[in-house]
């Protein structure tokens, strides 16, 4: 999923610290999770940062270690793949 832009992130921001309703009421109000109205407020809290965090995942193949020992047995034995 793509992360809520900071315009969005700055309207809810302004209205939690306006008073203009509580967490669940700005989530339905904005059309966002209730986790996400309380993380970007303990965001802004902790750091005064709105901008959105990382994404992703970049954990390294399980495989990788392994890349050497697969292509030396495939090239020893072809019939070992699926095709």
């Amino acid at each position: 999923m793509k992360a809520y832009s900071v315009d969005i992130r700055t309207k809810i921001i302004t209205a939690y610290l306006d008073c203009e309703g509580s967490i669940t009421q700005l989530s339905k109000r904005f059309k966002v999770s209730r986790d996400f109205v309380f993380i970007i407020i303990k965001k802004f809290k902790d750091t005064g940062d709105l901008s959105p965090g990382k994404q992703g995942n970049n954990r390294a193949s399980k495989l990788e270690p392994f890349t050497e020992f697969i292509k030396s047995m495939l090239s020893d034995y072809p019939s070992l793949t699926l095709s």
